[in-house]
Order: structure tokens, then C-alpha cells, then sequence
């Protein structure tokens, strides 16, 4: 990693998110095949790159991003006209904002019970954008009111969550501040349906981006199981990253080269920083 993200060199605490994202780029840079090949790659070409099973398996079959990276729809809609503009951006995780959900719900950042769920409707429900940040729209021809809404176009194998807890002042003389707000998530069926385009596009919403019809039974391919949690100890300033991991049924604690068997209580009470689920059907 030091070789390919310089600035995690040295003993200085690092975000655990930051690292992921590192590591992953680093990872799709070793396996990527040139960008303008001369020629389809060979069995010869697979097994130098991705090691001698991948000469029995078509590229797709072996392509990390494919298992890692989901697509996002950013939708804004123009408040006078009612036109749309649509965007889509590959994503490696989903940050989801606990301050901003506190606000919307009314509790405090810090100690405040929220759940995944929660904070999935709120990354995924319709916003107002700011005065300051107006669009511009061709239809009118001019800045407008708008919305903008989130939703995912296509979920990937593997999907993490990053729980936004570590907050930053305005003023730069304060130092960042830890939210400790327990977010209580699903160790098996998480169900991401309600929060895909498709699904998102063909209900109707409400003036204030709530859903008029219940969600529909989950697709198999909509149902993720946890098998991942890190956890953040300490300040911003100073701390420790420890991990539980599932093994089959099994559930481990570590902690540096510490490793413990531990309790599905232990795990549901974790104070998440990212949580990694697997997709009960994968491909």
C-alpha cells in the first residue's frame, strides 16, 4: 500500500475509509489489462496477471470491480418546468450522512438510536437543493429551483456502507468532532430494493420525497447478509480500527494480530464505522 498510496507512509492514524478506497484502486491498477491492447488477452495473458485459475474463467468472471463497484442515479428535477436531468457515477461504498438524518428526524448527532433503513430512506429521499446551489435548466433557460434525488442503478456483489461519524467545524480552529450515534443494522436479508431506481422511478412521491406505496417483496438479488463491521475506538485525533468478520456461521473479533471468537450480541451492538454485506445470490 505504501508503494501505491505514499500518504499512508508512516505511523500517523489513517481513516479506515480512505484506506479501502486505496486499496481497491490499488488492487483494479494490478489487474487491469492495457488500455488499448493489441489484441484479446490470452489464457498466457490471464494467468501472469490474475493467477493460473483465470485461464479457465472469461475475464467478467474475475473482474474485481465488477464485484466491489455499483452505479448511482443522481436525479434533479426543475421546480417551474418539471424537467429532469439524469446522471449516473460508479460507486465503491455509500457514505451515509448521520448528522444530516439526526436533523431531519430530530435528535441530537451525538447518542442519537437511529437504523441502516433509516439512513438508507434519508441518502435516497428527494431534497430541496439551497438557493446557492440552483441549477441551471435548459428547458427554462435559466437558474431554477430544483431537487435532487439519489437512488441505486446497480448494486454490486459486494456492498459497504460508510457511516459518516466523524464531523468537521466551520470553524477551523475546532477540531473535528466523533458522532456516537448507534445505528442498529441487519445481520442477514438487508433488502435494497426500496432504494433502487427502479424502484424509486416507478412510485409517484409526495411533495416531501416520501414514497406513497409500501415497498414490494425483495428480488433475491436485492437481499445482502452482513459479513463485515469496523469499528472505530477513540478520537479523531487518536484511536484504534478493530473488525468483526464472519467466518460460515461463526463470528471473529480482531484486533491487530489479535483474533477472538465473538458473540452475535457483541456484533449487533457494535458502534459501526463500515459494514460490508454480501449479496445472498451472487453470480
Amino acid at each position: 500500500m505504501w508503494c501505491n498510496a505514499e500518504y499512508f507512509a508512516g505511523y500517523e492514524q489513517q481513516d479506515a475509509h480512505e484506506f479501502l478506497i486505496a486499496a481497491l484502486a490499488s488492487i483494479y491498477a494490478g489487474l487491469a489489462l492495457p488500455e488499448n491492447p493489441t489484441r484479446p488477452p490470452t489464457p498466457a495473458d490471464l494467468v501472469k496477471m490474475r493467477g493460473p485459475s483465470s485461464a479457465q474463467r472469461p475475464l467478467g468472471a474475475v473482474d474485481l470491480q465488477g464485484i466491489f463497484t455499483g452505479v448511482l442515479r443522481s436525479d434533479v428535477a426543475c421546480l417551474k418546468c418539471h424537467g429532469k436531468s439524469t446522471k449516473y457515477e460508479e460507486f465503491q461504498d455509500i457514505s451515509l450522512d448521520l448528522s444530516r438524518l439526526a436533523a431531519e428526524e430530530g435528535g441530537g448527532a451525538t447518542g442519537y438510536h437511529t437504523t441502516l433503513a433509516g439512513c438508507l430512506r434519508s441518502f435516497t429521499r428527494a431534497e430541496r437543493l439551497s438557493s446557492a446551489e440552483r441549477c441551471w435548466c435548459p428547458s427554462c433557460g435559466a437558474l431554477q429551483d430544483s431537487t435532487k434525488q439519489l437512488s441505486v442503478h446497480r448494486l454490486p456483489n459486494v456492498l459497504c456502507f460508510h457511516l459518516k461519524r466523524f464531523k468537521h467545524s466551520a470553524n477551523k480552529q475546532q477540531p473535528p468532532s466523533k458522532i456516537e450515534s448507534f445505528v442498529e443494522f441487519p445481520l442477514h436479508s438487508l433488502n435494497m430494493r426500496p432504494h433502487t431506481s427502479s424502484y424509486i422511478c416507478s412510485h409517484s412521491t409526495h411533495s416531501n420525497g416520501q414514497q406513497q406505496a409500501p415497498a414490494l417483496e425483495p428480488l433475491p438479488e436485492h437481499l445482502y447478509d452482513l459479513f463485515g463491521v469496523v469499528v472505530h475506538h477513540g478520537t479523531m485525533q487518536t484511536g484504534h480500527y478493530t473488525n468483526y468478520v464472519r467466518c460460515q456461521a461463526d463470528w471473529f473479533h480482531c484486533s491487530d494480530a489479535t483474533v477472538t471468537p465473538a458473540s452475535v450480541e457483541e456484533v449487533r451492538s457494535a458502534m459501526g464505522y463500515q459494514l460490508f454485506f454480501q449479496r445472498k445470490r451472487c453470480v
